[in-house]
C-alpha cells in the first residue's frame, strides 16, 4: 500500500512529505549554522550578541568595520578599522600577579606613536593625577618630570 501523501501548505506553496524530510535533512546536515557552539564563523550581520544572563551586555557591529562592546545597557568600548587600509593597533597584554599589564602599538609600521586623548576639554589622568590636558602643548615635557621619561 502507497505512503498517502501529506500536504502542508506554507503561503502560497505546498510542501509534500519528501520536501518537508528534505527540509528536515538540511536542519539536521547544517546543524552548525544554527546551534553552539560555533563550528564555522557565523554571520551576525550588525546583530548584538548578547553576553549576560540580563541581556544588557553584548558585542555588535552596528557600522562596517567597527565593534562596540556594551556593559550594562551603555556602549563602553569601540574598537574602530574604518580608517581606510588600517595596518597598525593596540595589544593589550595580561600578566601574572605583581607584574604590569601593557598596551602597545602592534602594526607593520617601523615607528608607531601611542596617542591617548581626553573628550572635549577633558584632560589625561595617570594614576589618577592630571598629566595634561588638551591645551597644554608641552605634555612631554610635564611627563618626563613627572617621572615616566625614566
Amino acid at each position: 500500500m502507497a505512503e498517502p501523501v501529506r500536504r502542508k501548505t506554507w503561503g502560497a506553496v505546498q510542501l509534500n512529505f519528501a520536501d518537508l524530510n528534505a527540509e528536515f535533512d538540511n536542519l539536521i546536515d547544517n546543524q552548525q549554522d544554527l546551534g553552539w557552539p560555533a563550528t564555522q564563523a557565523k554571520d551576525m550581520n550588525g546583530n548584538e550578541l548578547t553576553t549576560d544572563v540580563g541581556g544588557n551586555s553584548g558585542i555588535r557591529s552596528n557600522a562596517n568595520n567597527t565593534l562596540d562592546v556594551k556593559l550594562n545597557g551603555t556602549n563602553l568600548f569601540q574598537f574602530d578599522g574604518s580608517t581606510g587600509t588600517p595596518v597598525n593597533g593596540l595589544t593589550w597584554t595580561t600578566s601574572i600577579a605583581a607584574a604590569d599589564v601593557t598596551t602597545a602599538p602592534v602594526g607593520s609600521d617601523t615607528n608607531i606613536s601611542h596617542n591617548l586623548t581626553g573628550k572635549g576639554t577633558g584632560d589625561t589622568k595617570l594614576q589618577g593625577e592630571r598629566q595634561w590636558g588638551a591645551n597644554d602643548e608641552h605634555f612631554m615635557t610635564h611627563a618626563w618630570f613627572m617621572g615616566m621619561g625614566t
